[in-house]
């Protein structure tokens, strides 16, 4: 090729420093081990765990770039499956550009490829005030189905910015328990309670361990605290909905 060893070696340099990193460096042990002994890639169920994961570090995006690599070009494919991506923390990773705009990429072609796409966020302003902010307020856009649990008054009204949401359901967001959500599908938006059954009651009511009290709550006594919220709901919106139909400003 008549090229010169010294501009092979100049050539090369960014990536042998990039891999220096991933072999000897800081990130070392992300890839240069064997594969974990015993994974199926094929599973019904495949969880990629990156809570340890510095969100600002170098590690995030070089992970999801793999694992975005895997998404597109192996495990969803036009087989006629229905596939779920769920994205618990979203936050943690919607921030950059490069993994919003897989996100998005995933959102748009989802349908076709019978892909549902749920992410999970604390706070939308974790994600439409960071460094993706163009790329999360499209995702957001694109979502058919948006669901919104209890949050702070403040938090409440500016969710209500964000997402078009009607007077009516900003007020009373804040007043919602476990179990009752405010749905907005396509527009249409209400308030709407989890049907839990016997089986799931032990997954979801996660805030039992959090303080000496609640774990002294009989089912009975968190059965009644889920009918006082739908009653709640139920009589607030019939009070405030042919009153307020205007979306927040």
């Amino acid at each position: 090729m008549n090229v010169a060893i010294d501009d092979v070696r100049a050539w090369g340099l960014d990536v042998a420093l990039v891999l220096d990193r991933l072999v000897d460096g800081d990130l070392r042990g992300m890839f240069d081990g064997p594969t974990t002994v015993g994974i199926d890639l094929d599973a019904p169920l495949i969880v990629f765990d990156l809570s340890h994961i510095d969100r600002n570090s170098i590690a995030m995006p070089i992970l999801m770039a793999i694992v975005g690599v895997w998404l597109e070009h192996t495990w969803i494919r036009p087989d006629r499956k229905k596939r779920i991506f769920l994205v618990e923390e979203a936050w943690h990773i919607i921030n950059s550009p490069f993994v919003a705009q897989l996100f998005q990429r995933l959102l748009k072609f989802g349908r076709r490829l019978g892909l549902s796409f749920v992410a999970v966020v604390h706070h939308l302003s974790d994600v439409v005030d960071g460094a993706a902010a163009k790329e999360a307020a499209a995702i957001l856009k694109m979502a058919s189905t948006r669901t919104i649990y209890a949050q702070k008054a403040d938090e409440a009204r500016a969710t209500g910015r964000v997402l078009g949401l009607p007077r009516w359901a900003v007020e009373i967001i804040p007043t919602l328990t476990p179990g009752i959500a405010v749905w907005d599908v396509n527009g249409n938006v209400q308030v709407v309670k989890h049907l839990v059954t016997e089986s799931e009651r032990p997954l979801v009511f996660t805030d039992r361990a959090m303080t000496e009290s609640s774990a002294d709550l009989s089912d009975d006594a968190l059965r009644a605290a889920e009918l006082e919220a739908e009653e709640r709901a139920a009589a607030f919106m019939e009070q405030h909905v042919g009153d307020s139909e205007s979306t927040v400003a």
